[in-house]
């Protein structure tokens, strides 16, 4: 059985089973876990040839996932530019039967439209998610996941979401992942363990671990 799982990581951490998250231009093949995509701030480096490359790492047994990728209205490089290579990677999601990890800043409405035609069909899960429970439940009553990181330190009433739509991350931040799993805990007023047996069966659903 894996335990705290955290799936999305920048960093290699001995706190439990982690997903980490790589890139075409800087990927490690010895990583026994990974998600691998193109990101939207990278969108002005990427040519066709680099997709073919995405493809061929994406075939991997140790791919569970195809992200981060998205949308992102906080950088320069237009929505209308960042959405072909987003819409591309769903579609390679799909054809691979492999989940997404998406990344998403003020676009939220965007990510839903473009989106829709996948949502039952593969799992996808926003990652980094850092604002309210109403929003957060509008996008779980749609399909998707939830995953929280340490915006859960600040925001305890995320911990509140229900417990069969979230995972749980640690992205570029070096932390115990346990601690989100025991704010959880403490919020909802159960044993950690009821957390983590919870998180353990969406991620490995999540990511076809079985």
């Amino acid at each position: 059985m894996i335990r705290f799982p955290d799936i999305h990581s920048h960093h290699i951490q001995n706190n439990g089973f982690q997903l980490i998250n790589q890139t075409v231009e800087s990927f490690d093949s010895s990583v026994e876990y990974f998600s691998i995509g193109w990101h939207p701030w990278s969108v002005e480096n990427y040519n066709d040839a680099d997709f073919e490359t995405l493809i061929e790492y994406a075939q991997l047994i140790n791919c569970k996932a195809i992200g981060e990728c998205g949308l992102d209205k906080n950088i320069s490089t237009s929505l209308q530019k960042q959405l072909p290579l987003f819409e591309k990677q769903l579609q390679l999601a799909f054809n691979l039967n492999k989940p997404v990890i998406l990344h998403c800043v003020k676009a939220f409405q965007e990510i839903v439209n473009v989106c829709t035609p996948y949502i039952g069909k593969i799992p996808l899960v926003i990652h980094g998610f850092n604002k309210n429970t109403t929003l957060a439940k509008q996008l779980i009553d749609k399909g998707f996941y939830i995953s929280l990181g340490q915006s859960l330190v600040y925001k305890k009433d995320l911990a509140s979401l229900p417990l069969e739509s979230l995972v749980l991350e640690t992205d570029d931040a070096i932390f115990p992942i346990k601690d989100l799993y025991q704010i959880i805990a403490d919020y909802q007023s159960k044993d950690i363990e009821v957390i983590e047996k919870q998180i353990v069966e969406n991620v490995t659903k999540i990511l076809k671990l079985v």
